[in-house]
């Protein structure tokens, strides 16, 4: 019996035809987020990150006052990049 194959679709995502974008993923901001708790949070952008990472993905971080009121990016996301 023939081995049944199937190529990628051109649909599927590459790490050449998208970017990821992470807007205020700031300590201080975290806690306006209701929807999810704060260390859970950071949890699922350090996973990001990671997977990010792994595909080869380009991304782009921007955050607000993080001298100031809002705070730093999260740990996982220290060196400015993903």
């Amino acid at each position: 019996m023939p081995k049944a194959t199937s190529p990628p679709g051109a649909s599927l995502l590459s790490a050449t035809d998208h970017r990821l974008l992470l807007i205020d993923l700031q300590s201080h901001m975290a806690f306006a987020i209701k929807a999810i708790a704060p260390e859970l949070l950071r949890n699922n952008a350090a996973l990001l990150k990671r997977a990010v990472k792994a595909f080869g993905a380009p991304s782009t971080l921007t955050t607000v006052s993080e001298n100031s009121v809002s705070g730093p990016m999260f740990d996982a996301f220290e060196g400015g990049h993903a």
